[in-house]
């Protein structure tokens, strides 16, 4: 049987910066929404019934971001979407740097006649870059590749979670129905299931679905 909430959990931040309310789906009326600031999913809240309304955050934020559904722009297929993730290559992913906690910057402190000071600088372990390479790490797809939909770039690990969505609700093709701009989010809708999307920029394509 198939977990709605593993299907969730995919799309909710994990990292401390963000707000608690990123951190698991919440239902806002009759949807429930998972977003990690990067991608977001919606889906009608038949799919999901036990998860709780939205808290400590005002509804209209999340819902003035969603762009308004238009005709498709593009249709494309879930087999589609596997082959272009199977044309970016592949490399370890790196370990994060314990000492920043993948900050790439620490603070410093030091005394003078009895006063304390604080600055912060880049990590002096990681010279900043917050991770080190890793021989043994996961096989990742390369993070500098994106792939093209219509105007915009994508990073894989999102277009992957696009495939992992249409894979769960047994949807071997989904719409483009608003992408406005080259750099806005994008937006992907098939039989009430929506996937909002952030491009990247400066990121090489290397593969353009049609």
């Amino acid at each position: 049987m198939k977990d709605i909430n593993s299907l969730l959990n995919l799309f909710v931040s994990d990292m401390d910066a963000w707000q608690d309310w990123s951190k698991s789906p919440f239902k806002i009326d009759n949807k429930v929404y998972a977003t990690d600031q990067h991608t977001m999913v919606i889906i009608p809240d038949e799919h999901a019934p036990n998860a709780e309304p939205l808290k400590d955050y005002d509804p209209k934020n999340i819902l003035s971001i969603i762009p308004e559904s238009r005709p498709a722009l593009q249709t494309i297929t879930t087999k589609q979407i596997l082959t272009a993730l199977k044309a970016v290559p592949t490399v370890r992913e790196d370990k994060e740097c314990k000492a920043c906690k993948g900050e790439g910057e620490v603070e410093f402190e030091f005394c003078h006649e009895g006063r304390a000071y604080t600055t912060e600088s880049d990590c002096p372990l990681c010279d900043g870059e917050g991770t080190f390479p890793d021989e043994d790490g996961k096989v990742i797809p390369d993070p500098t590749k994106s792939i093209t939909i219509g105007k915009s770039n994508f990073a894989p690990k999102y277009i992957k979670k696009l495939y992992q969505l249409c894979q769960f609700f047994d949807l071997t093709e989904i719409d483009l129905v608003s992408q406005p701009t080259e750099m806005a989010a994008s937006l992907f809708e098939r039989n009430g299931i929506s996937f909002l999307v952030m491009p990247v920029k400066d990121v090489e394509p290397v593969y353009t679905i049609k």
